[in-house]
């Protein structure tokens, strides 16, 4: 475009005040180039969403003038940029220009490493910025340069969610000065599931920000909220002594003033001690009304409720993501003579993914007064509670209660609690599976129920509730006006007593109004209409017995008539069809089938039935997900072709396993229908053709899949070809082919298809041709995976530019090291290798010294990121004891997994470095003694993931080499370790050397009966809380080392009895 059409199309700009940029792809061309003076000069909102169009770098230069006059700035789902602002301009005036931007939305941005790529403080000044809101920006090292944090006056509002930073603001190089950090308009600040945040500053700092309200702390395990004094000197003498890095938390004893303004606070187990300590006083709390309790994981936790004596003006409780059993012991809070006696303010009360809590106080217990004058309690996933409360509690101010997807109920309330709720104007009770009842009773409790308040009941999506109050007590309504039933199927009755309504008029449905004169009556009407089922989306069928009769007879239309998602499992009534013609019609909006376990199958979908009805008019399902699993009988997917009856034209994913009978997969009419076919996985059946021959057609047949992706054939024994007659298969798009233990199946052809020679199997058949799948030359250009078997592997040593899209690499069934293959044809034939994966061959050695290292190609060397060695019955080495140290394979491995190798020696020689190495996984080495030599754990610098797992004869982790000095080893990134079913393992490492752990956030140790100590040496992990030694199970000691010996003893006393 030439400069006039360019300046033309600008002039439109000039009056925008918001713009999305993706919805103008012309201004591509001059984004970067230069701009007319005032292009954009009203502009003061910025959207900049999906703009594949954009460099690394959002603002260059030469848009200084639009940034100057832009007040918002929205950047979302950009995967090219690394940095939002370079503003650096060895042209630009000595006089700074300041922004006028207040608002600043970055969100999910992969690649962005930096919000400004160089400190601007030469150039722009942002001191307006009031707003700033970063979330999923996981290459993201910190959020402000060094300038911008110091200027940022008007600063409301700070959330960084889901974020790599490390810091929020970058230290700059140079001398260690105190940096003072003035936030006076700052009243907000929420930092969520930063797991690699060490600081606010790294360097000498103080944060002052007398006007916050809110610190929401989540997730953050490497910085503290505050810092306890007890604990102060404790730590810094073992952190001394490790030589361990520590950092200020984000705030230090000086700025805990910062509190007396604070009404929102967030607290983990590490940083509760804080309100707890005596040190601070009572008074600084006086303003905090909305407290949250989270991440306390250990098996002892205890809900520390006696802090409420610190908080006397907390209205709002929130409890989350802990491993408490219980809340309210009922034990007194405990006070000074001194101390004034608490009045309850406690209003509300939600607890949040507590997976562990059973109750919130024990029969009996009396929590009056703490949660007498509770207004309101949302109960959100948690899974263990078996009832809200017990008889002894009463709930006289409540106004509104929610319970949602907590599967461990039965009953929510007793009929002495439901009397006691004279107040409660809002009942919602949602996703609960195993609820019966709402209310319950004996059957002597006969005095009425009064919901004297009651407006809103809202019943939805409870499987197993039969009715609301399972007491034969009348209930009175006076106020209720709506109440909603939704996906109750089992719901027969509202109560067995009188129910009174004097308001109400209907109950709402998904389906609209239903009413019967009265409340019972329409429950009882809607249960025997099969109402609940008209709108359900998912259904495990095994669960409803009940819909036998309905099943096999007949079915209203209005039944599953919205049914997305069907899972049929070990259903022991079914008939040998699973779609009888009568339930063919659900097939109208069905798009998952996954049928699993049924013995007497033989057939899914009843075409012979439909055939029988004289069907004329040819039908459409929706159906996008056939899984079927674990079928004995099963021969015929269709019983018979559905050629002209029905079409499965929306098929995308078919996945068939462990159906020995079946005989095909597909009819033959129905090949041309799956245009949109895009995974293809079968293994385990008695399949001998995917595609049943057609007898009445003889000429050469094309099967055409344009949309297929994936196709994985396993362990078909019986499979002799795609279709039995002559055909040619193309699949275009296919990215991914795994074709493993089909002994019968060719796999490829290597010529031209037109002169290839079919040869017949057995001329008493029928059956004409056994084809190989695939003429090679033919398969998809886009294939990116794919497996090869030892019998192919001589028929595509010289098949080079086909194979140039090909990343990952299944070698198997292979007798011997395939040393030619790896040395002289790999990298030609697959010149983008980053996978290589090695399973169930029969080598000793996979990379030996003699002839590998001499030519194995460097550049394939350096491109494999991860290598993955599975079910290698005689590998004793994977490399040998003299491989090269230097050799790039082992410089640029990222992923290293090695699962049923039990032959192995050695998983690496004494030696080797992998210093790129971030994941590792051992699982079912039975020969291995231990893992790695100390040498090895040294370069380990990059390890994220250690898991090791059924190896018997391990007895340690890391082998400590004689004569070497006892230097510390540190694991500087390693942030999960999992050590599991390892019978004979005594530790972690016996040497003298100090292990540092300064990342570690998740420790698993299941199974280990030998397992003593961690470390012989002492041992640091200041971010790791807690170690899972069960499902859910937490423990905790103070330390590492402590916890480990504390579990053996435990172990060995109850074993003892």
């Amino acid at each position: 475009m030439s400069s006039f059409g360019l300046d033309s199309v600008l002039v439109g700009f000039g009056g925008f005040k918001h713009l999305k940029l993706s919805e103008y792809p012309e201004l591509k061309e001059f984004w970067y180039g230069q701009l007319e003076h005032n292009a954009f000069r009203s502009l003061k909102h910025l959207v900049v969403h999906k703009c594949d169009f954009l460099s690394d770098v959002l603002f260059q230069p030469n848009l200084l003038e639009v940034l100057m006059n832009l007040e918002e700035l929205d950047v979302e789902d950009c995967n090219s940029l690394e940095a939002i602002f370079d503003l650096k301009d060895e042209f630009a005036k000595e006089v700074q220009n300041s922004s006028h931007l207040k608002k600043l939305k970055l969100s999910n941005l992969p690649k962005l490493r930096h919000v400004w790529k160089e400190d601007p403080h030469n150039t722009m000044g942002f001191q307006n910025l009031s707003d700033v809101y970063v979330v999923v920006c996981n290459s993201l090292i910190s959020l402000f340069p060094l300038s911008v944090a110091r200027d940022m006056m008007q600063l409301q509002s700070l959330q960084v969610i889901k974020c790599g930073i490390q810091e929020i603001v970058a230290k700059e190089d140079g001398p260690d000065e105190m940096v003072n950090f003035v936030f006076p308009h700052l009243t907000f600040i929420k930092l969520h599931n930063l797991t690699k945040l060490k600081a606010f500053f790294v360097g000498v700092h103080s944060l002052q920000c007398k006007s916050l309200k809110t610190i929401n702390l989540f997730g953050c395990p490497k910085i503290k909220l505050f810092k306890v004094e007890t604990l102060r000197h404790q730590e810094s003498s073992r952190n001394d002594v490790l030589n361990i890095s520590t950092y200020e938390p984000l705030f230090v004893n000086e700025d805990v003033k910062v509190l007396a303004n604070v009404e929102s606070l967030s607290l983990n187990k590490k940083d509760f001690g804080m309100i707890l300590n005596s040190q601070y006083s009572r008074v600084q709390f006086n303003n905090i009304r909305h407290i949250i309790v989270g991440e306390f994981y250990n098996e002892e936790a205890t809900f520390p409720y006696w802090f409420l004596k610190n908080v006397p003006n907390l209205e709002r409780l929130l409890v989350q993501w802990s491993s408490f059993t219980e809340l309210f012991q009922g034990e007194k809070i405990i006070r000074t003579e001194k101390e004034p006696e608490i009045i309850p303010q406690l209003r509300k009360l939600t607890l949040w993914n507590l997976t562990r809590l059973q109750c919130i106080c024990k029969e009996g217990v009396q929590i009056d007064p703490v949660l007498h004058f509770l207004e309101s309690i949302w109960v959100y996933q948690c899974s263990s509670l078996i009832m809200l409360v017990p008889s002894s509690v009463t709930f006289n101010y409540m106004t509104y209660l929610e319970v949602t997807n907590c599967n461990g109920l039965k009953n929510l309330i007793t009929h002495s609690t439901a009397k006691s709720l004279v107040k409660l104007t809002t009942m919602k009770i949602k996703m609960c599976n195993c609820l019966e009842d709402i209310v319950n009773g004996k059957e002597d409790e006969i005095n009425d129920i009064v919901f004297c308040s009651l407006q809103t009941l809202e019943l939805i999506s409870l499987q197993r509730l039969c009715r609301f109050c399972s007491c034969p007590c009348p209930i009175k309504f006076p106020l209720l006006e709506v109440i909603v039933v939704k996906e109750c199927p089992r719901m027969e009755l509202f109560s067995l007593g009188v129910t009174n309504t004097t308001n109400l008029q209907n109950v709402q449905t998904d389906e609209g109004n239903h009413w019967e004169g009265d409340l019972n009556r329409t429950i009882k009407k809607m249960f025997c209409d099969k109402v609940a089922f008209g709108k359900f989306k998912y259904l495990a069928l095994s669960d409803y017995p009940e819909l036998k009769d309905v099943w096999y007879g007949q079915l209203h239309c209005n039944v599953f008539c919205n049914l997305k998602h069907l899972v049929v499992e070990r259903c022991d009534f079914l008939s040998h069809v699973l779609f009888p013609s009568n339930v063919m019609q659900v097939l109208q909006t069905l798009e998952e089938l996954e049928v699993k376990d049924c013995d007497s199958l033989e057939a899914v979908f009843d075409v012979k039935g439909m055939k029988s009805q004289e069907i004329l008019i040819k039908e459409n399902t929706q159906l996008k997900r056939l899984t079927l699993s674990t079928l004995p009988k099963l021969k015929h997917i269709w019983n018979e072709d559905p050629h002209e009856i029905i079409s499965f034209g929306n098929l995308h994913k078919v996945d068939v396993s462990m159906c020995q009978s079946l005989l095909y997969v597909f009819p033959y009419s129905l090949s041309p229908d799956l245009g949109h076919l895009e995974m293809l996985e079968i293994s385990s059946c008695g399949v001998k053709e995917i595609v049943a021959m057609e007898e009445t057609v003889s000429m050469e047949i094309q099967f055409n899949f344009p949309q297929l992706k994936i196709m994985a054939l396993r362990l078909l024994s019986n499979l002799k070809s795609f279709y039995q007659g002559k055909h040619t298969l193309d699949c275009p798009s296919l990215k991914t082919l795994n074709v493993y233990r089909c002994e019968a199946l060719r796999m490829f052809s290597f010529s031209n298809p037109d002169s290839q020679q079919s040869y017949s199997v057995d001329e008493n058949q029928d059956m004409l041709f056994q084809q190989p799948l695939f003429c090679i030359e033919k398969l998809g250009p886009n294939l990116e995976e794919m497996a090869i078997n030892g019998r192919d592997v001589l028929g595509i040593l010289n098949q080079e530019n086909i194979f140039h899209k090909v990343e990952y690499v299944r070698l198997q069934l292979f007798d011997e090291t395939p040393i030619t293959f790896l040395n002289e044809h790999l990298h030609k034939i697959f010149p983008n290798l980053e996978t290589f994966q090695v399973r169930n061959s029969s080598f000793v050695v996979l990379f030996p010294t003699k002839g590998t290292t001499d030519h194995l190609s460097m550049q394939i060397s350096k491109q494999i990121r991860k290598l993955w060695l599975f079910e290698l019955e005689k590998l004793e080495h994977i490399w040998q004891e003299n491989f090269p140290l230097d050799h790039p394979l082992l410089q640029h491995l990222e992923c290293f997994s090695v699962w049923s190798c039990p032959s192995l020696k050695s998983l690496v020689p004494s030696s080797i470095s992998f210093t790129n190495l971030t994941h590792l996984k051992v699982d079912n080495c039975k020969e291995l003694i231990y893992l790695i030599t100390y040498s090895t754990a040294k370069s380990l610098v990059q390890l994220k993931t250690l898991k090791i797992m059924n190896c018997e004869k391990l007895l340690d982790v890391v082998k400590i080499d004689e004569g070497k000095a006892e230097e510390n080893i540190v694991f500087e990134n390693l942030e999960y370790l999992e050590l599991t079913s390892l019978s004979s393992l005594r530790s972690f490492c016996y040497g003298k050397q100090a292990f540092i752990f300064p990342s570690l956030l998740h420790f698993i140790v299941k199974e280990c009966p030998q397992m003593k100590i961690f470390s012989s040496a002492p041992t640091a992990a200041p971010c790791l809380t807690t170690i899972e030694v069960e499902e859910e199970n937490m423990r905790w000691k103070g330390d590492l080392n402590k916890t480990i010996q504390q579990i053996f003893i435990e172990k060995e006393v109850s074993h003892s009895h």
